[in-house]
C-alpha cells in the first residue's frame, strides 16, 4: 500500500514542473514586454563624439545706428542685432525747403509744416516754429551760434552753455553727452529737459572756431511716463532729419 502512494505522488511530479515553468516563463514575458522604451539618442548616430552648445558671452562694444540709438551683439554668434527702423529714416524730404546762411556758411533742410524766422540778436542765428501735440503752444527748433575763445576748449565752452531745464544747472562732467553721427557730420547729444510736459535736447557741432547748438522744444509730452520713447518725439525726429541733411559751403 505504502509503494502504491509514493508512485501516485510521483505520478504527478511532471505535471507540477509544467505548471510552475509556464509561470515562471510568463512571469519573465511580462516584464520584458511592460519594460519602458530607452530614450532616444540625441547627436551623431555614425560613432562621432556629440558635442554641447554652451551659452556665449558677448563683449559690451556698441554699434551706432543711423537714428542715433546704439545696439548690442546678440545671439550665439554675438553678431550686432539689427538697427531699430526709425522714423528718421521713413521720414520724406522730397518737399522740404532749403534754409541757406552765407554768413555762416551752411544749409539745411526744414519740413515746410515749420515756419522759419531770421534772427540777428543774440546766438540764436534761426528758429523754426513747428506744429507740435500741444494745440496752443508751438514746438522750436533753434540753431545758436557760440565762439570758441582762446585758451578754451570746446568742451569747456559747450558744458557752460548747456542749461538744464528745471534746475538752471549745466552737466557735472563731459561724460554725459554722447556722440552722433549724423550725415557727414558728428554732434555731440544730450537730453536738457523733461519737465512740467516738456521736452528737450540739444546736438552740439564743432565747425572751425564755432560750435552751432542745434536744439529743440516740444510741448504737450506725457513725461512722467517710464515708457515714453523720446526719439519718437515728432519734433524730435524733424530736428534729426535736418541735421541729416546739413551741408558747410565754406
Amino acid at each position: 500500500m505504502v509503494k502504491a502512494e509514493r508512485r501516485s505522488v510521483r505520478g504527478f511530479s511532471p505535471l507540477i514542473l509544467i505548471i510552475i515553468f509556464a509561470i515562471i516563463a510568463g512571469g519573465g514575458y511580462y516584464f520584458v514586454s511592460k519594460k519602458p522604451a530607452e530614450a532616444p539618442i540625441l547627436g551623431p548616430t555614425d560613432g562621432s563624439p556629440t558635442s554641447i552648445s554652451w551659452p556665449v558671452a558677448c563683449t559690451k562694444d556698441a554699434k551706432q545706428c543711423p537714428d542715433g540709438s546704439s545696439v548690442g551683439r546678440i545671439g550665439p554668434n554675438c553678431e550686432f542685432a539689427a538697427c531699430p527702423t526709425s522714423p528718421v529714416s521713413n521720414t520724406d524730404t522730397s518737399n522740404w525747403q532749403t534754409y541757406r546762411n552765407e554768413k555762416h556758411g551752411f544749409n539745411v533742410k526744414y519740413s515746410p509744416m515749420c515756419e522759419k524766422k531770421d534772427l540777428s540778436a543774440g546766438q540764436v542765428i534761426v528758429e523754426f516754429i513747428c506744429p507740435g501735440k500741444n494745440a496752443t503752444i508751438k514746438d522750436r527748433i533753434d540753431i545758436k551760434k557760440l565762439d570758441i575763445f582762446s585758451g578754451n576748449n570746446f568742451q569747456d565752452v559747450i558744458i557752460k552753455n548747456t542749461i538744464f531745464d528745471g534746475s538752471g544747472l549745466n552737466p557735472e562732467s563731459w561724460s554725459q553727452f554722447e556722440e552722433v553721427k549724423m550725415g557727414n557730420n558728428l554732434f555731440y547729444k544730450i537730453l536738457t529737459g523733461r519737465f512740467e510736459g516738456s521736452l528737450s535736447y540739444s546736438y552740439y557741432l564743432v565747425h572751425g572756431n564755432t560750435i552751432y547748438d542745434f536744439s529743440f522744444l516740444s510741448h504737450g509730452v506725457d513725461w512722467t511716463n517710464p515708457n515714453l520713447d523720446q526719439e519718437a518725439d515728432s519734433t524730435h525726429i524733424v530736428l534729426k532729419k535736418m541735421l541729416e541733411t546739413l551741408e558747410f559751403i565754406n
